[in-house]
């Protein structure tokens, strides 16, 4: 074998083919395929029965970890750490799904327990407040119930075209259900007769400088319901007839009608109508000492009241307290019936010739 391998190097053919460029160029060639192949041959996967558990054993470990809050798996290996990982996640998803259903099963059966409790405490309230006011003398114009079904006053729309409303959120109704325009609106949410200092009207005046500015014949004022807990119904009355005289002292023609606080409904704690009464009785008797023939006491209270002096049913905006958009249209039916049996007309008349 080595004497013909010898015989075949000393071929000329030979020694050329083995010094040739294309010999070189096809053993780099297969070189290079090798070191290809070599490359992208994956190394044997290594199972070792101590380094990888058992699908059996995850799963066996997984339920004693679930059972057992004290008991915690080791992990050796990225795989084994994977599949507890899930296993673990999905026991905990279920767990807290189960409790997001009792806490939310809880909550429906404290709120359904709630809504009854409230229903009960609605209803014994009403029923206190029928039998308060059942006791109580409710004060009410023997005349208010003539002027309140008297239907459309001859003279209307006279005292509409010349009616100014001033006061807190009640009074804001007549102007934001459209039954007094923009310009002769006096009226806001939250004004009281103790925080009027820090309101102003018609455009940075204060209530007194505004009533004075806009220069109305008739000028509405509903105060008292943000009043009613802050003060006491005669300081209520004495500051009410402070403002009244500083508006009369700029507004010398000016007719003021000082209604009545209106009544809260079955609805609303806000305060008691026992105290509503108080202040509203203060008023008329205030209104009575100054004897002035240019303010008269308007018993408001009465035409949005029932039978029991609560606001009625039909009159709640919803919180028992605010009114619903035909109560202000009741006010000024009965209020121009009212008026028509005084000489307001009569006097405004005589100022505008």
């Amino acid at each position: 074998m080595g004497s013909k391998l010898k015989k075949l190097l000393d071929d000329p053919k030979v020694r050329i083919f083995l010094r040739s460029p294309e010999l070189a160029m096809l053993i780099l060639v297969f070189v290079s395929i090798a070191i290809i192949i070599i490359s992208t041959k994956k190394a044997p996967e290594v199972h070792d029965d101590k380094l990888v558990p058992t699908v059996a054993e995850v799963e066996m470990t997984t339920t004693e970890e679930t059972s057992s809050t004290t008991s915690k798996l080791t992990t050796t290996t990225t795989t084994e750490d994977v599949t507890t990982t899930e296993e673990t996640t999905e026991e905990t998803t279920t767990a807290s799904e189960t409790t997001t259903v009792t806490e939310t099963t809880a909550t429906v059966s404290e709120t359904s327990e709630a809504d009854t409790t409230t229903e009960k405490a609605n209803e014994e309230h009403h029923s206190n407040n029928k039998n308060d006011t059942e006791k109580a003398v409710v004060p009410s114009n023997p005349d208010i119930a003539k002027y309140i079904n008297a239907g459309i006053s001859p003279n209307a729309d006279f005292y509409q075209q010349r009616i100014a409303v001033a006061g807190d959120s009640i009074a804001y109704g007549f102007n934001a259900y459209g039954f007094v325009p923009y310009e002769r609106n006096l009226a806001q949410e939250s004004v009281s007769m103790w925080n009027l200092e820090y309101f102003t009207f018609c455009g940075g005046f204060g209530l007194v400088d505004a009533a004075a500015y806009v220069d109305p014949e008739i000028l509405y004022m509903s105060l008292g319901m943000n009043d009613v807990n802050m003060n006491d119904s005669a300081s209520f009355a004495s500051k009410y007839r402070e403002v009244i005289e500083q508006i009369l002292d700029k507004c010398a023609d000016t007719t003021i009608i000082v209604a009545g606080i209106t009544p809260i409904g079955y609805e609303s704690s806000f305060t008691s109508n026992e105290r509503i009464r108080e202040y509203n009785s203060a008023l008329s008797n205030m209104v009575a000492e100054l004897n002035d023939s240019r303010v008269c006491y308007f018993d408001a209270y009465s035409v949005v009241s029932d039978e029991y002096g609560m606001l009625r049913y039909d009159c709640s905006g919803g919180d028992g307290i605010h009114l619903r958009t035909h109560c202000y249209s009741d006010f000024l039916n009965t209020l121009y019936n009212f008026l028509d049996d005084t000489n307001i007309r009569e006097h405004i008349k005589k100022i505008e010739h």
